[in-house]
């Protein structure tokens, strides 16, 4: 599978990126506010040996891309092995990407992003759902996805929908609550079906 035909990598991949380079935790420490540039020797060591690439241009980084960096490294310090590995991979996807196609992902991580909560809820699950499937099960629901028509795959998003509001309706029921999904019949979900290779 490449990336350009996952839906999800776009936003593992922003999402980590964003992650590493700190700016999903706090905002940007600027000179206005007191933020200094460091010298690469102020860094602590654990800072310095995540941070080598950036040695060698540590100086000319503004002290805001040096605070980002750092706050990046104090979070791959925190991730278990199994988390860094993962993250290594997709950094080394992304690295790979052209430009056209890093836009194109950091595009469908906006449109993500821009979501009702419950729709991104929804898509999570089917996501874990395929996550789930075995290979062999993955890769026959991708190569029929390729092979579907733009009406056959609008028609299979909104019966996937269906189906989960009913999945959704019954636990629910079972607790005790009630869910209104707002996709079915509304074409809410239908912006970005959770089918497999999504393009």
């Amino acid at each position: 599978m490449t990336p350009k035909n996952n839906i999800w990598f776009p936003v593992t991949i922003i999402t980590f990126v964003l992650l590493l380079a700190g700016l999903v935790q706090t905002p940007p420490v600027s000179a206005a506010d007191g933020g200094a540039s460091l010298a690469w020797e102020e860094l602590a060591p654990e800072e310095r040996k995540v941070l080598k690439p950036f040695a060698d241009r540590w100086p000319e980084l503004s002290p805001e891309r040096q605070e980002k960096l750092r706050r990046g490294a104090r979070n791959w310090q925190t991730m278990k092995p199994e988390e860094r590995k993962l993250a290594r991979k997709r950094m080394k996807r992304w690295q790979g990407m052209s430009p056209a196609e890093r836009n194109r992902a950091r595009e469908r991580f906006k449109k993500f992003k821009n979501l009702p909560r419950e729709e991104r809820q929804r898509l999570r699950k089917a996501r874990r759902r395929f996550k789930e499937m075995s290979p062999e099960r993955r890769k026959q629901l991708r190569d029929r996805w390729k092979q579907m028509s733009g009406d056959e795959k609008k028609d299979a998003r909104e019966r996937l929908n269906k189906r989960f509001e009913r999945r959704e309706n019954r636990r629910l029921q079972d607790n005790g609550g009630s869910w209104s999904g707002g996709g079915g019949g509304s074409g809410g979900a239908s912006r970005s079906g959770p089918g497999p290779g999504r393009r």
